[in-house]
């Protein structure tokens, strides 16, 4: 939860003037909940231009992982040997943030070994993020500490549906924003949602609706007359 500590940062970065700001410290003392401060999109990036799913031709998809969790990272590889097996032409994208812990010559050693060398690429840097997402068909979330809540702002943005494994935090908050249905964190599960949404159009289509509804909730002034009733 946000309180005084974080109040004073996030009120000038997400209200749309400083007398907003100014009235939301006057009120610090108000708990506020952090996916409020973190998700919400400017009047900027309410009417970005962006490519809708239909015009995107290729079968790319971007997922968020952690590559310090193990098990997740080699659950997506044999998923996706699952999804090939259906879909060809499917790549993988996975992103994840600059991590000293992470050796990724061994991320890549992994990769090659299992000969998807060509196929799956991995990305760590917010151009090489912004790059992918913007030619995916979907976007998964697969680790506990993978994402944020701003990083789910990337579906938004760009309508692009979302699925999140039952591992990754973000599960709940997709489910209550009803964008997905929460997946189980096997390989099986995993390849089974991918083959689905990119095998069909109409599941595609209704998972963007879903998106436009909710983005809805997330302009500032949404958020400014939420806040209006609480201080009132």
């Amino acid at each position: 939860m946000i309180t005084n500590s974080t109040s004073n940062r996030i009120t000038d970065t997400i209200v749309s003037n400083s007398s907003q700001a100014a009235a939301l410290r006057e009120h610090s003392d108000q708990v506020m909940p952090a996916v409020i401060a973190d998700m919400s999109l400017s009047d900027t990036e309410l009417h970005a231009e962006y490519t809708p799913i239909a015009k995107r031709t290729h079968n790319n998809v971007v997922a968020f992982t952690d590559f310090t969790d193990d098990i997740s990272f080699v659950t997506i590889l044999k998923a996706w040997h699952l999804v090939r097996e259906t879909i060809p032409d499917a790549k993988l994208t996975l992103c994840s943030k600059p991590d000293s812990r992470v050796d990724l010559v061994a991320v890549f050693k992994k990769i090659n070994a299992e000969h998807l060398q060509k196929i799956v690429n991995v990305v760590i840097d917010q151009n090489g993020i912004d790059q992918a997402v913007s030619t995916s068909k979907l976007i998964l979330f697969l680790s506990k500490f993978a994402a944020t809540p701003t990083t789910l702002l990337y579906s938004f943005k760009d309508r692009i549906p979302v699925r999140a494994t039952l591992s990754s935090e973000l599960a709940p908050l997709i489910s209550d924003m009803g964008i997905g249905t929460p997946i189980s964190s096997n390989a099986e599960e995993i390849a089974k949602s991918v083959i689905n949404l990119l095998q069909n159009e109409s599941e595609q289509a209704t998972a963007v609706q879903t998106i436009e509804t909710a983005r809805n909730q997330l302009t500032i002034d949404h958020y400014w007359q939420a806040w209006q009733k609480v201080l009132d």
